[in-house]
């Protein structure tokens, strides 16, 4: 069987160091910041399948830009399914469940990184257009807990505020992360 190699979004960085099965299998990740900036997200990501094409390839991102998924016609990739990481890290019950509440859903990552995301990223220079863009769309910022770090009480604390939005703490693992992984392994065994 060919070695198999995983390309992920770095938002998986915490959940996958800390995943005990994934033995020898190397684990590429690419800047999460490239979500904002889809053609030099597709470039990469495109270079990086390219240069692993003797691998089996287990991508890890959601639909991050249009025709991701044409990268699943590649014989050599499994994307893990899901149309974002939250939903690839998430049940999809639970996840539907979050969006249809409103909640603004993030990882460590991004969570340490808010400002980069909110002010650099968005353009949301001030909390006022901060706040008035979430509020649009938005009841609640939810931190997803995967149990790997301490929880950043004090940063929570200060997006809400940004924002304008209460922030509540959900419990989660990387069980369903690991589970995908699994099905892209055993797919890639039955594959050859």
């Amino acid at each position: 069987m060919k070695q198999t190699v995983i390309i992920a979004c770095s938002i998986f960085k915490n959940e996958l160091n800390n995943t005990k099965n994934l033995g020898t299998i190397d684990i590429i990740y690419l800047d999460s910041m490239l979500h904002m900036v889809p053609d030099k997200l597709e470039n990469s990501l495109t270079r990086l399948i390219d240069k692993y094409k003797k691998h089996n390839i287990i991508l890890l991102y959601g639909e991050c830009y249009p025709g991701i998924t044409e990268l699943e016609k590649n014989s050599n990739v499994y994307r893990v399914p899901g149309i974002n990481c939250i939903n690839i890290t998430l049940e999809n019950k639970h996840y539907k469940k979050l969006r249809k509440d409103g909640a603004f859903i993030l990882l460590n990552e991004w969570l340490k990184r808010w400002k980069e995301v909110f002010q650099e990223e968005l353009g949301f220079k001030n909390s006022a257009n901060a706040t008035a863009f979430m509020q649009e769309m938005h009841s609640k910022v939810v931190y997803l807990d995967t149990g790997n770090e301490e929880i950043p009480f004090e940063t929570l604390k200060e997006i809400s505020n940004y924002v304008g939005l209460p922030y509540s703490i959900e419990k989660t693992n990387a069980i369903i992360l690991e589970d995908e992984i699994n099905k892209a392994i055993n797919y890639f065994k039955h594959a050859s």
